[in-house]
Parts: structure tokens; C-alpha cells; sequence
């Protein structure tokens, strides 16, 4: 409802923060949702990943921070290979289009991580992603710069920011919601009487469980 007010508004003030007028060009609007989804991925497996490697993989919550090192490290590398590519020879659309396809692959890497994926693996999985993150986020705020005018170059990269933020939001929301209802439903089944939330939210106290059971509820 909000979000139809706000698009309302933005249609019928004389300076609007955010100009419809930009969606109607259609490097903005694709470089808008492919923003909203990077963001969403990105900040999903910086939430998830550390739940993980602490609930699943066993780690400390110091060292499952310390072990996003390499998602963030390629994301870093990647960024900075793909603005020196586009110095050097003033392309971008390949950049972006194999920056999506890595990312995407990374993600469905992702998805395939269980109680037996080793810690390597799961690293190699998010530099995966972390170089299809690096490759495309940047290229998406020159695309959208070079799409519009002038006075829209403000707007315009601000909006791709916004994006990035709003889609992150909404990500980790989705997910978390996702995750949470998943996880009470099969805990319930699985546990019985016992305090499912304490479980779920505590990985210490998956370890302190008897097996079978522990490698049931990992």
C-alpha cells in the first residue's frame, strides 16, 4: 500500500526523489531489478552463510564471521578487474551478462550445501559468488549513468543504490521468513515436545543433543 502511495506521488509533485520518468528507460529498469536481486543474494548469504557454518558446519560464531573471508575478498577482486576491463576497452555488457551467469551459479552452488559439504567447498562456493557479485554490481551503476541524462546522473545512481538496499531488505525478509517456518515445522515433527525455538535459535544446543538425534536435527 505504501508503495503505491509512493509511486502515486512521485507522478504528481513538481521534483520528485525518485522520477517515474526513469523507468521508462529500460537500461534503468533492468539495471533496477538485477540490482534488487544482487542485492538480495549478497546480503542473503552474508546472513545465512555464518548460520550455516555455525548450526551445520560446526564453527565458533568468531570464526564463521571470519570465514565469509573469501565471498568478500573475490567480490572485492572482481570489482576492481571489472572497472579496470571497462577502462581499458569501454565495454560493459559482457561484464554484466557473465557477472549475472557466475552469480546465479554461485547461488545454486549454495543451494546444494547439506551436513556434509566440507568447509572447502563451501568456500569455493562463495567466491563463486563473490566474483559474480564483483563483476556485475559495479558495471550496473555505469550502465544506468550512461542511460540517462545529465541532470538524471544524481537520480539515477542513487536509485541503483536504493535498489540494492530495498532488494537486500526484502532478501534476507523473504529468506528469513522462509527459513523460520521450514525449520519449526520439520523441528516440531522431529522433537516433539521439546523447546523447538531454543533449538532452532542456539546452535549449542544442537550440539548438546544425544544421537541420533543431533544429526537429525543438523
Amino acid at each position: 500500500a505504501l508503495l503505491a502511495v509512493f509511486v502515486w506521488w512521485e507522478a504528481r509533485v513538481p521534483e520528485p526523489i525518485l522520477p517515474p520518468r526513469l523507468f521508462r528507460n529500460r537500461a534503468v529498469a533492468v539495471s533496477f531489478a538485477v540490482a534488487a536481486l544482487s542485492g538480495g543474494a549478497l546480503l542473503g548469504a552474508s546472513v545465512f552463510l555464518p548460520l550455516f557454518l555455525q548450526a551445520v558446519a560446526g564453527a565458533s560464531a568468531t570464526n564463521s564471521g571470519l570465514l565469509l573471508a573469501p565471498l568478500m575478498l573475490s567480490l572485492t577482486v572482481a570489482s576492481v578487474f571489472a572497472g579496470r576491463r571497462i577502462s581499458r576497452t569501454g565495454r560493459y555488457r559482457g561484464l554484466l551478462l557473465a557477472g549475472v551467469s557466475v552469480g546465479v551459479a554461485g547461488m545454486a552452488l549454495l543451494s546444494t550445501l547439506d551436513s556434509g559439504t566440507s568447509r572447502l567447498s563451501v568456500s569455493v562456493f562463495m567466491v563463486v559468488v563473490g566474483v559474480g557479485m564483483g563483476m556485475s554490481m559495479p558495471v550496473l551503476n555505469l550502465a544506468t549513468q550512461n542511460a540517462v541524462p545529465f541532470e538524471d546522473l544524481g537520480t539515477a545512481t542513487s536509485a541503483i543504490t536504493f535498489a540494492r538496499s530495498l532488494g537486500g531488505a526484502f532478501g534476507v525478509a523473504a529468506f528469513g521468513a522462509v527459513m523460520t517456518t521450514r525449520l519449526h515445522s520439520r523441528l516440531t515433527v522431529l522433537l516433539g515436545d521439546v523447546d523447538v525455538d531454543r533449538i532452532a535459535n542456539g546452535p549449542a544446543q544442537i550440539r548438546r543433543l544425544a544421537e541420533p538425534l543431533r544429526s537429525q536435527v543438523i
